[in-house]
């Protein structure tokens, strides 16, 4: 009994097709995501530097977020999320001799984080947006703590930023995580802070689809 495993030249054939739609399908991607991938975002926090033991209750700080969008075509920015950690200043009591007063500080981080929202920005080609948060940050003292640390009392992060392209495409991009954006679709994966509509409307012919969109 033999069995014919067949030639070379038939086993590469028979790859061929599967390599070729690997390949367009990739590079058709990446011909979808040149738009997005060029949208760059940053932030600037400010806040005033004052000494540990400053009885100052003024605990507003500012952010400074910039979104650019460098490529050749328009973008709708639909959210941008960012999150806001803190640093502060507390008194080391191991270090400090008994009886004495907060002389000796050391960074410790904020109790809780903030977030704040950027929402519908049309980008024209190669322009840049500023944008400024002012945020309360009280609450995430720790106990003891009566300022920030300074330079890097305030950490601020772009979490998402949720796009559509000048095709219509949805888009979201992860900065913090630096992964490369993501399409989104009808069929995509809801997350909490995408609202319904952003992933799209489903096909017609789909029995159900605009309960399936309500419920994802």
């Amino acid at each position: 009994m033999s069995i014919d495993l067949g030639t070379v030249p038939a086993w590469i054939s028979s790859l061929a097709l599967p390599l070729a739609l690997i390949i367009f399908i990739r590079d058709r991607g990446n011909t979808e995501r040149s738009q997005v991938d060029l949208i760059g975002a940053w932030t600037s926090p400010r806040y005033e530097f004052r000494a540990p033991d400053d009885p100052s209750e003024d605990f507003m700080i500012e952010v400074d977020v910039s979104v650019r969008n460098s490529s050749q075509l328009p973008v709708e920015l639909v959210q941008l999320g960012c999150k806001v950690a803190t640093a502060w200043l507390v008194p080391d009591w191991q270090q400090i001799p008994t009886g004495q007063g907060p002389n000796i500080w050391g960074p410790t981080p904020g109790t809780t984080t903030s977030k704040f929202f950027v929402e519908k920005i049309t980008l024209p080609p190669g322009d840049t947006r500023d944008i400024s948060a002012k945020i309360d940050v009280r609450n995430h003292a720790p106990k003891d703590a009566k300022q920030l640390t300074f330079p890097h009392g305030i950490h601020a992060s772009i979490e998402w930023i949720l796009v559509h392209d000048n095709a219509g495409r949805r888009w979201e991009l992860l900065p913090s995580k630096g992964r490369r954006a993501k399409r989104i679709r009808w069929y995509s994966r809801r997350k909490e802070y995408q609202d319904p509509a952003f992933r799209g409307v489903p096909p017609r012919w789909l029995p159900f689809g605009a309960r399936i969109l309500r419920q994802g």
